[in-house]
């Protein structure tokens, strides 16, 4: 069984995983040809990880102490995995994977248009995670691309890139 994750940048107003180009989303998993140009997450490449938030109470001497607990203070997603054919379908040393993580990578976070974040992810067997970026109504959300870091692995059998990449929930209240 293969379990998809597909991660994608809104530009747009209207944008959602549904209409945005080809070169604004990757779903990884999607096959296991390792003949072209590809992306893979491990098995144990998708991190989701809650931040509780503590705060120094004003009152040591009351009931709550000197510290008290102010509750998930941001959610963070962690992908990791690998591209496989790294120089590309036409071994031209281009893969248009890496492309596209450079370029959300080098590009701005947030826009106008999109305040709380521009990108979304789609969990196909982990809904309850999935982050679906919304700018109307009172529920302002999306996620915040926080950095890329790339590794080059030459000790495997067919050489590829090994990923990490670090997405923040954002505070979805709109300000």
């Amino acid at each position: 069984m293969t379990f998809v994750v597909t991660l994608y940048r809104v530009t747009g107003a209207s944008d959602t995983l549904g209409n945005v180009p080809s070169n604004e989303k990757i779903a990884f998993n999607s096959s296991k040809n390792t003949s072209i140009e590809n992306a893979f997450l491990y098995a144990d490449g998708l991190q989701i990880k809650n931040q509780e938030g503590l705060g120094d109470n004003s009152s040591p001497g009351q009931e709550l102490g000197n510290q008290q607990a102010l509750g998930s203070t941001e959610k963070l997603y962690v992908l990791k995995g690998f591209i496989t054919k790294v120089n590309g379908t036409s071994d031209n040393g281009l893969n248009a994977f890496v492309d596209i993580l450079q370029k959300w990578d080098d590009e701005a976070k947030q826009t106008n248009t999109w305040a709380e974040g521009r990108f979304g992810i789609d969990i196909g067997y982990l809904e309850k995670f999935d982050v679906i970026p919304t700018r109307a109504g009172g529920d302002f959300k999306g996620l915040i691309w926080l950095n890329l870091d790339l590794t080059s692995n030459l000790s495997t059998k067919v050489p590829r890139l090994e990923f990490e990449i670090r997405l923040r929930r954002s505070r979805g209240d709109g300000s």
